[in-house]
Order: structure tokens, then sequence, then C-alpha cells
């Protein structure tokens, strides 16, 4: 029988830990700004995308966001019935929608952005521009890494 390593002997197990807290807290900070907003993560997400890229189709959203499209769909469903956004008769596919801002879902998002950004603010904040590049490099490593496995 193969002995199953301890997590505590793994060389690189308090890195994870630290990577997985970093993310769960600034989730956490994200989450509490939001809700001043009363938006959701998921919610923030859409208006995000839809802010960067007006007129998306909900499809493409779903695509750009790696989610699927019946989740877009009610999300955009609820986002609509909040008066954040509109959904519109796409040109390209009469039987799709593409979605827009309203003027409230534009002052709501912007809003939004300004947490968020604190988030990245606060997370960063006493690094020097140094440090955040090999953090940048090292964290670029992480991810090609699991991109890798998860390609296989």
């Amino acid at each position: 029988m193969r002995a199953i390593p301890q997590l505590d002997d793994l060389t690189h197990y308090p890195s994870w830990l630290l990577v997985g807290r970093v993310h769960v807290k600034c989730q956490h900070l994200l989450h509490r700004g939001l809700s001043e907003l009363r938006l959701s993560v998921a919610k923030y997400e859409v208006l995000h995308a839809i802010y960067r890229d007006e007129g998306l189709s909900q499809q493409r959203l779903a695509r750009r966001l790696l989610v699927a499209k019946s989740n877009v769909t009610v999300l955009c469903q609820r986002l609509e019935k909040d008066g954040l956004i509109r959904r519109e008769r796409d040109p390209e596919d009469g039987r799709g929608h593409c979605v827009v801002l309203s003027e409230k879902g534009r002052k709501v998002v912007e809003a939004a952005v300004e947490v968020h950004a604190g988030v990245v603010e606060l997370m960063a904040r006493d690094l020097t521009e140094e440090q955040a590049a090999v953090l940048d490099h090292i964290m670029g490593q992480v991810e090609e890494n699991l991109d890798a496995a998860a390609e296989r």
C-alpha cells in the first residue's frame, strides 16, 4: 500500500495555504464592499464585463466569464429586474440578446470598480514595484503549471 503524504511535510504547503488564505480574504473584502451596493460578486462580474465591452451577446458574455449560458441568462434577468441592464435583440442572431448597462447600472458598476480597486490596492499596499513584479512572475508560473495540468 502506498503511503499518503502528510501535507505538513510538503515543501510548498505553506505557500499553498497562503495563496488560499489571501484569496479568501480578498473575496471577503470584495463581497463586503459589493454588498453595500446590493451586488453579489457574480452580478458584479457580469456588470463589469458589460462595462468593459458593452453590447456583448449573452453567449459571448458566458464564454468570457467561463460560465454556463444558463447562469448568465439568470443573472441577466435579475440585473434587468434590478434596472441595472437592458437586454436587446442581438442584431447578428435574432434569437439571442445583447446586454447594455442602464444609467443606474453604469453608476453602480463604477462604484463597484472603486470597491474592487480598493481591495487590489490594499492587497499590494506595502509591496515595492520590484516585489510586485516578482509576485506577478511567480503567480504567472503557478498559473501556467495549473493550466498545463488542467489540459492533460
